[in-house]
């Protein structure tokens, strides 16, 4: 009788997914250990020790956690480091595990003290980077209440400027409207001074005389105020709109008519007596 036995799939380790700037900081990180591999003394601490082979029993007491720079590799490019500083303990742990086996003095202890330096350089660059990204990243992520603020701020200042501005057109339009009445008070003043103010009861004088005109006069009227050369025989006589020349000859055209039927009016006392 054969048995069956069916297998569990082989869950997968749970991964933090990583943001762009951590993404691109493990990458740095890779750099970082392949470059460590380049170095001088990576042949000491780039695979996982050996206790037999090296003929020192006594390591696995000594060391509780083994690490080594080719099992760091292999966890990168495998994406087990969820952040750079797990990646680091790491490469710490290989370092202070060759320096708590080996005593000051070994070339193991000095090789790991050196190599030790190299990293702590490279990394430090890494790590002040991605520090600086995530305070720029939190510092853009305040700045939208921050631009908020500073416009409620700012809001003050910008109505300020829009009332002084308003301000000034209207005085600029006040001035034009000022400079228009006075040029047009000019204007009315100069218009009526072309003309000669008559009274009321000069106008009603006027008539009067005019009225009492013989039809000879009332010709030589009309030649002496139409225009020279018109050959118009009918006038249009505005009173308001009389001339200080033409009032003159008016004035001086009705005096001397009435004081010539003054003349011709006046009793002959003579032939009375007679």
């Amino acid at each position: 009788m054969s048995a069956f036995r069916t297998r569990r799939p082989r869950r997968k380790p749970i991964r933090f997914e990583m943001d762009k700037e951590e993404s691109k900081a493990m990458r740095k990180c890779q750099a970082i250990v392949q470059k460590l591999l380049r170095h001088k003394h990576a042949w000491i601490f780039d695979r996982p020790v050996d206790p037999v082979a090296e003929n020192i029993p006594d390591y696995p007491m000594v060391v509780k956690e083994p690490m080594d720079l080719g099992t760091v590799n292999k966890r990168l490019a495998s994406g087990f480091y969820d952040d750079i500083q797990s990646f680091s303990r790491d490469v710490r742990l290989i370092w202070s595990n060759a320096m708590l086996y080996n005593p000051i003095g070994h070339f193991v202890h000095t090789a790991a003290t050196e190599i030790s330096r190299a990293f702590e350089v490279a990394f430090k660059k890494v790590e002040a980077n991605l520090q600086a990204q995530a305070a720029e990243k939190e510092r853009k992520r305040k700045q939208p209440k921050q631009r908020k603020s500073v416009k409620a701020e700012r809001r003050p200042e910008r109505e300020t400027d829009e009332l002084t501005r308003l301000r000034r057109e209207f005085l600029e339009l006040r001035q034009k409207v000022d400079r228009a009445q006075q040029m047009e008070k000019k204007r009315g003043s100069h218009r009526s001074s072309k003309y000669h103010p008559v009274s009321k009861a000069e106008k009603a004088s006027i008539m009067e005389k005019i009225q009492g005109l013989s039809e000879e006069d009332l010709t030589a009227l009309v030649e002496l105020l139409a225009p020279a050369g018109s050959g118009d025989m009918e006038i249009e006589l505005d009173l308001d709109r009389l001339t200080s020349g033409t009032y003159k000859n008016l004035k001086g055209f009705l005096e001397r008519r009435s004081s010539r039927r003054a003349q011709f009016s006046t009793p002959n006392f003579l032939h009375e007596v007679e």
